[in-house]
């Protein structure tokens, strides 16, 4: 009856909208096209469309207002992921973008943090950091480096990606950034393509397939062909059903399937398809490898001098010395 009289309060306090906030479990949560946390968790300002957390959190604040399913979850230090996210109980605790429903309720991603757990960060404050996580917050460029021992590839490729997308959201898509976020976004390019540095070794440039020995020894001449059949039988077809002739589509349609499964089962497409799954396999492994500290400081790459002329916009120095 209590939390019924303290909507009611809300409502002619502060003109809401009916209040789209519920209940789950005992706790007030925020609306699930929000960020769907515990109403005294959530980050968004007096002009978000989706949710009235703040003024409930500002009427919290200023009138005292104690009801359990306010207060009580949040007292108690628990804290729960956003809709598609979840805790990583492995990382004691710590923020994941892993979706909880993944393994099930009581597995390594939970949706619900205990108090318990070791991390008491929260995902906005993960996010947050995610957007510097390439840039050094100190000491040279090789102490920088040494830092990012163990992490995979895949992780940087990951948090450059998350940075370029802030930035855009920041400056808007194909906005001049300028000074220090120039610099930042310079360094962090500098880093993938330093890290990264091995990628055409896994997939070179020329494809295997594309060499003319390997198109002799699979009939290339034939299945070019029956390619160059397809996409012109594939324009006919295009204009029978401009022009409404069905039974002439559908014959082209048949043509079409066999000329695929010729395809299909040619011995170039399938050597191709073999080569490729190769080449992927091969990324995969390199991008997933633990780094270690020997790579990582393998100055010898010409990727490692465009990185240290990057760290010193900055304003870092590095124990390699170059001319720039």
């Amino acid at each position: 009856m209590r939390a019924k009289n303290e909507f009611r309060f809300l409502a002619e306090a502060y003109d809401t909208k009916l209040l789209i906030e519920k209940a789950v479990n005992g706790v007030l949560m925020c609306s699930k096209d929000c960020c769907g946390s515990p109403v005294m968790e959530c980050k968004c300002g007096d002009d978000c469309p989706h949710c009235n957390c703040f003024m409930i959190q500002k009427a919290v604040k200023d009138f005292g207002l104690k009801d359990k399913l306010l207060k009580e979850n949040w007292e108690k230090g628990t804290s729960k992921a956003p809709k598609g996210k979840s805790f990583d109980m492995s990382r004691g605790g710590a923020p994941s973008n892993v979706d909880a429903a993944r393994d099930g309720s009581g597995g390594r991603y939970r949706r619900t943090r205990p108090p318990s757990a070791p991390s008491n960060k929260t995902h906005g404050e993960m996010e947050e950091d995610r957007t510097t996580a390439l840039i050094p917050k100190g000491g040279t460029l090789e102490d920088f480096l040494r830092s990012l021992e163990g992490k995979t590839i895949k992780q940087i490729l990951d948090d450059n990606s998350y940075m370029s997308l802030y930035m855009s959201n920041k400056h808007g898509i194909g906005g001049q950034r300028e000074g220090s976020d120039r610099d930042a976004m310079d360094f962090a390019n500098k880093l993938v393509q330093f890290v990264n540095r091995d990628i055409g070794k896994k997939r070179p440039k020329e494809r295997e397939y594309e060499t003319e020995e390997f198109k002799r020894e699979n009939d290339y001449d034939s299945y070019r062909e029956a390619r160059y059949n397809k996409t012109k039988l594939s324009m006919d077809r295009n204009k029978a059903r401009r022009e409404g002739k069905e039974d002439e589509m559908n014959k082209l349609n048949d043509e079409i399937d066999k000329l695929e499964d010729f395809m299909s089962n040619h011995p170039y497409q399938r050597g191709m398809r073999m080569i490729e799954k190769e080449y992927d396999k091969a990324v995969k492994d390199y991008h997933n490898t633990p780094l270690t500290v020997e790579y990582l400081l393998d100055s010898s790459s010409d990727r490692y001098d465009d990185l240290v002329a990057a760290y010193a916009k900055l304003g870092g120095q590095s124990e390699t010395v170059i001319d720039v």
